[in-house]
């Protein structure tokens, strides 16, 4: 996004804020190229340190959005979802608490360069789906599937292949192993700390965008 970037700084724009992703862990200059979505964010915080400096910029680092259920849509409403694993444990942050977050620091700046996001709950997938069943008024079966299952059914979506491994590997390998790190108990207070309100639980945030989940 180098481009993008200098032709904001040459067009006057100041000040940026970017949303990246919590799973950058390390040094932006040191994340695995093979662990394909931080790598990515990772290169265009790189950019921004080099455009703008550290003082021109903040990066918005959010968990496990809550609008990756959108995803399942379609098998929600069939009443029967498949995934690779069901029991993987994640934090399902609020869209819109990340949004007001985000606006809040575009607005009014931040004290630090990286602010960390999570939402305020954790549940597994299988519990996630539920509870979006459940404000559908469904029933929602959710069953295990293979990898090779799995990566069959994502390829048929369209995903490429590297996004598809990285995927298994966060859902199956390593799932939730960021809610462990040292970082996000600080993370959890940001939502209150930057947006001046408590974060949405994922019941709220399902009812909310309930039509969403039937476009």
């Amino acid at each position: 996004m180098r481009v993008a970037l200098r032709a904001l700084k040459e067009s006057g724009v100041e000040f940026v804020v970017f949303l990246s992703s919590f799973i950058i862990l390390t040094d932006i200059h040191e994340v695995d190229p093979s662990d394909i979505v931080p790598w990515e964010h990772a290169q265009v915080e790189i950019a921004l340190e080099e455009i703008y400096g550290s003082s021109g910029y903040v990066t918005v680092r959010p968990a496990f959005c809550a609008s990756h259920l959108l995803h399942e849509k379609q098998a929600i409403l069939r009443g029967q979802v498949r995934l690779p694993n069901p029991d993987a444990t994640f934090d399902f942050i609020s869209s819109e608490d990340i949004g007001h977050v985000t606006g809040t620091i575009l607005v009014n700046g931040a004290q630090e360069r990286i602010v960390r996001l999570l939402g305020p709950e954790t549940m597994t997938l299988r519990e996630a789906v539920r509870t979006v069943g459940h404000a559908l008024g469904k029933e929602v079966q959710v069953t295990s599937i293979t990898r090779g299952e799995a990566a069959a059914q994502m390829e048929a979506a369209g995903m490429p292949p590297a996004m598809i491994q990285w995927h298994l590997h966060n859902v199956i390998d390593r799932a939730g192993w960021y809610l462990e790190s040292p970082e996000a108990l600080i993370a959890r207070e940001n939502i209150q700390r930057y947006a001046q309100h408590p974060p949405q639980r994922l019941q709220q945030w399902v009812e909310s965008n309930l039509a969403k989940f039937l476009e």
